[in-house]
């Protein structure tokens, strides 16, 4: 298995996107227990958490990515979440307009990163689909998300953690995804209501999605 070297003496650690990646409340969100993981392997490492809630590719673009520039860091790892917060507009069938969107602003979000960060490891995910299959205009969207995340990975040397895949079945078949965090018990359940009141990995699915994370991050190249 083969590790990523570090970018700078000072490895720094950054989350970008949105809800999917941010700390709710008292839960420990899937960055900062991917965070977890990287301290375990090298304990200097800094985390800087510029996701945040609402946001879509536009923000990683306009607002995140320049609040990182003014930094004047170099990131060894960047992790990118989005589609969270587009989850309403693929269920009502604007999947057109969202990947139109993604296809923008997160192919320039990812040229202006690899000028930002050329040597970090940078890892996207794929969106899951909070009602595993039930909705078709839903499932449909999210696929083709996916889609166009995917090229915009490959296009740009950039690895893809594959949340999708690992959610599925702990979606709405498993409760109702925007119900309270599951209970320690409840641990087949993955999503909770965000605060913008759209579903967010809870505790057990933050969790499994950080080790989605890391696996990706110690795959080969």
């Amino acid at each position: 298995m083969r590790r990523l070297p570090l970018a700078s003496d000072t490895p720094y650690y950054v989350s970008l996107g949105d809800a999917q990646s941010r700390n709710t409340g008292s839960i420990t969100g899937a960055a900062s227990a991917f965070y977890a993981h990287l301290t375990e392997l090298v304990p200097a490492t800094k985390m800087i958490p510029l996701a945040s809630d609402g946001a879509n590719a536009g923000a990683v673009r306009y607002v995140q990515l320049p609040r990182l520039r003014a930094m004047a860091v170099a990131p060894s790892v960047v992790t990118i979440t989005t589609g969270a917060t587009d989850l309403p507009r693929l269920a009502s069938g604007d999947a057109d307009a969202v990947c139109g969107e993604l296809a923008e602003h997160g192919g320039a979000a990812l040229s202006a990163l690899r000028s930002l960060a050329p040597r970090a490891a940078v890892l996207l995910s794929t969106l899951y689909d909070p009602m595993d299959g039930a909705s078709d205009v839903l499932a449909g969207g999210v696929r083709r998300f996916n889609e166009t995340l995917r090229a915009l990975a490959a296009s740009h040397g950039y690895r893809v953690a594959d949340a999708f895949t690992a959610f599925a079945g702990h979606g709405a078949s498993a409760g109702d995804p925007l119900s309270p965090d599951a209970t320690p018990e409840d641990t087949n359940r993955f999503l909770c209501a965000g605060a913008d009141l759209v579903p967010v990995p809870n505790a057990h699915g933050a969790a499994f999605f950080a080790g989605t994370l890391w696996t990706t991050y110690n795959e080969e190249q």
